[in-house]
Formats: C-alpha cells, structure tokens, sequence
C-alpha cells in the first residue's frame, strides 16, 4: 500500500533518524510491569506531561491502568504497541483487542520527535494490524481528552473508523456513513 501525505513524510524524517520498527506485543503477565513503565514514561515525555495529566502525575489512576492492564494479560487481550526509532521508544499505545475491536486505552508519543509524527506512525501501523484481522468491523477509541483531537473542530476525541470486510461490515459502514452525513445536515 502506497502512503503519501503527512504520514509519509513523518516516517521519512523518522527514518532520516534510525530504523523505525512497531511492535504489537501481547505480553504475558510476567512483562506487563516492564512495559507499563516505558509506555508511562513516554506519556510524561507528551504534552500530556507538561500539562500534569500524564498517569506519571497521577499515582490512582496509574494504578488503575496498572492492575486493569494486567488483568487484561491475563486474559490475553492486551495490547502494548510502541514505534521505535534507532531502539528508542518514541510512540506508545494501551490497548485491548476483543469483540472484534481493537479499543485504544492510553497513547502518548516523545515530544522531542513530534515534527516525526509519531502517534500517527503508530496509529497507521495497528489500523493496519487491526484491519488484517479480518474482523467485521474494528473501532478506535480513545476516550475523551483535553488535549489535541482527529476532530479538527474539537467536536470529539473518538476515532471509530469502520473497516468493512464483510457484508455486515458494509452494511455497518454505510449506516455509520448515512448518520454522519445526517448529523452535520440537521447542524446546518
């Protein structure tokens, strides 16, 4: 698949850098702890850490993640991905993959290489690992923010593109497409 656009050139920069490698881990229990942290750490390297909503300022709420995102090892359904550049991570995501999803809990990128677009990068490279799963439809969420959002007007902060493999797929596709298109007509 050819890219071109924003993405492209991120991925050039980043490459202009070190090799640029994306790993989708399901982790065993035994390394969640290891790779909660470096996920942590990259968050606090974000806009989110200057901003103090970084789980690294928020001792309860890492917690939480920490616990849920072992309990979800321990199920096989978490996900920790991360795109690395010259070995270093630069890009984050917590996610879990069940109910024919792939449900984005935490995402965070280094911001020193944010002229690389590295939460994009990375958000290419597991759309892709979703959408070969072949699953009748793949959502994105990341749940509300108040930081930066897809949505340029700042009307959302979920991403829920729906992938049609099947005819159910489709058939998702074309109603989620009728409602869009029905929303923006009834706001003008």
């Amino acid at each position: 698949m050819r890219v071109v656009g924003p993405i492209c050139a991120g991925r050039s920069q980043a490459e202009q850098i070190g090799k640029v490698t994306t790993e989708i881990l399901a982790p065993a229990p035994a390394d969640v702890d290891r790779l909660f942290d470096e996920a942590v750490a990259i968050e606090e390297r974000s806009w989110k850490g200057e901003a103090g909503t970084a789980l690294a300022h928020d001792p309860h709420r890492a917690a939480f993640y920490r616990q849920y995102a072992h309990a979800a090892s321990r199920a096989g359904v978490l996900r920790m991905c991360f795109l690395r550049v010259a070995d270093r991570a630069i890009a984050m995501q917590i996610a879990v993959e069940q109910g024919g999803g792939f449900w984005l809990l935490k995402v965070g990128y280094d911001a020193e290489f944010s002229a690389c677009s590295p939460g994009l990068l990375l958000m290419r490279e597991t759309i892709a690992h979703a959408a070969g799963r072949n699953w009748p439809a793949t959502n994105f969420w990341a749940g509300p923010s108040p930081g930066p959002s897809l949505d340029r007007r700042g009307t959302t902060n979920r991403l829920a593109p729906r992938l049609p493999y099947a005819l159910r797929g489709l058939a998702a596709f074309t109603l989620d497409a009728a409602a869009a298109l029905a929303a923006r007509w009834r706001k003008s």
